[in-house]
């Protein structure tokens, strides 16, 4: 079996990759979205008209960490607009300065949005509603401000003048649904189409785990109502970003079918794969001595693992990095 070989410099954010692919579809979106807010606010927005913005704020380098996506509705009775942030932390751990982050964020939409409408010229900003999903693998919960102001020290102030001074400390709020909160089996009976309960789920769980095959094995039918891509997309993630063997997860596989199976199978190799160029590229540059360049980083990483075994084989005879890979 031929595995699928990613680009040179290809970044590998399994966590966004899944969520991303999920919850770009509006209608999973409005169902997760809908049970977050507060039921007042839901209430006032026409989900029916719920899109998703292109961009985003998070940088690449923090795409293991967060995926970010945002969206435009319109609020109901009135010709007015509401945008939704919604950003997921992928990790157990928290992010203690997520609301100057968020507050960050936000003056980057806001500040944008009156450039490009600068022909209308604006007197006020669109609602802007920023969301955090904290899935909290290893069952960490959120423990971290989710307002602005509890982040500025006051401490040194005496207490009437903290007092005097709070209505002036810039409150920016986040809205958090933190997933690592709700009982596994309050989550698998949430009100959202299958495909965004079993995300949430593998959200929570999958994270470094070595006994996914015990923990999916209740959400075997979730799996099985999947589209076929959605399913590969599924194992893709759970062999990536856990840690049970391989092994175990083809039990689990076959169980839901050949396709999550040949998932299983396929990911693995990649994995193995990578793994195998990553080693030959320490190997190149303790061998030869040399910093080892992004061509060569290159050819390496685009090679079949055959031929990248073929290499680690030949590289203690070959006399230099050019004769390594010409072999």
């Amino acid at each position: 079996m031929t595995s699928k070989k990613k680009e040179p410099g290809e970044p590998n954010h399994p966590h966004d990759t899944l969520f991303r692919r999920i919850m770009s579809r509006p209608d999973n979106a409005a169902s997760e979205l809908a049970i977050i807010l507060p039921e007042e606010i839901a209430a006032c927005i026409d989900w029916s008209t719920l899109r998703l913005v292109p961009g985003g704020f998070v940088s690449e380098k923090l795409k293991e960490r967060f995926t970010d996506l945002l969206y435009h509705a319109r609020l109901i009775g009135v010709d007015e607009e509401v945008f939704l942030y919604l950003l997921i932390e992928h990790q157990a751990r928290g992010d203690r300065f997520m609301a100057l982050r968020m507050a960050e964020y936000a003056t980057q939409f806001w500040r944008k949005y009156l450039d490009d409408h600068r022909k209308q010229s604006p007197t006020m900003l669109p609602l802007f509603i920023p969301v955090v999903v904290h899935t909290g693998p290893d069952g960490n919960l959120w423990t971290d401000p989710t307002e602005l102001a509890d982040l500025i020290d006051t401490s040194g102030l005496p207490v009437e003048a903290r007092d005097r001074l709070a209505p002036y400390l810039p409150r920016f709020r986040f809205m958090l649904e933190d997933v690592a909160a709700v009982d596994l089996e309050v989550l698998r009976k949430r009100p959202v189409p299958d495909v965004v309960r079993l995300l949430l789920i593998a959200q929570r769980v999958v994270y470094r785990n070595e006994q996914l095959h015990v923990v999916l094995h209740a959400d075997i039918d979730l799996f099985r109502h999947l589209t076929r891509e959605d399913l590969q997309a599924f194992m893709t993630y759970i062999v990536s970003s856990g840690r049970t063997s391989t092994e175990a997860l083809l039990g689990l596989a076959g169980e839901i079918g050949p396709v999550a199976k040949e998932a299983v199978m396929t990911t693995a190799e990649q994995i193995a794969a990578e793994a195998d160029a990553e080693t030959l590229l320490k190997q190149i540059a303790r061998r030869f001595q040399v910093q080892v360049s992004a061509s060569v980083v290159g050819v390496v990483r685009g090679a079949s693992r055959e031929r990248v075994q073929g290499w680690l084989d030949y590289i203690f005879d070959a006399s230099s990095v050019d004769d390594l890979l010409a072999h």
